[in-house]
């Protein structure tokens, strides 16, 4: 129980009102910018019903991100 509570303390060290919060320097915070060499073509995914319902919700994913 310590172990998770002293993870927890390093995720979360600010408290306020016995209720504990993020601070700025959480990686949750940080600006990210798109990589430069990012892919920007289509893409083309390929299913059939021989794959189940594991490729459909995998494409569901994909078209969704």
């Amino acid at each position: 129980m310590g172990k998770y509570n002293r993870q927890l303390q390093g995720v979360f060290p600010l408290e306020k009102d016995k209720k504990y919060y993020q601070n700025k320097d959480s990686n949750d915070h940080k600006i990210r910018s798109p990589n430069k060499n990012a892919f920007t073509g289509n893409i083309y995914l390929l299913i059939s019903a021989a794959v189940a319902s594991a490729g459909s919700l995998f494409a569901s994913m994909v078209a969704g991100n």
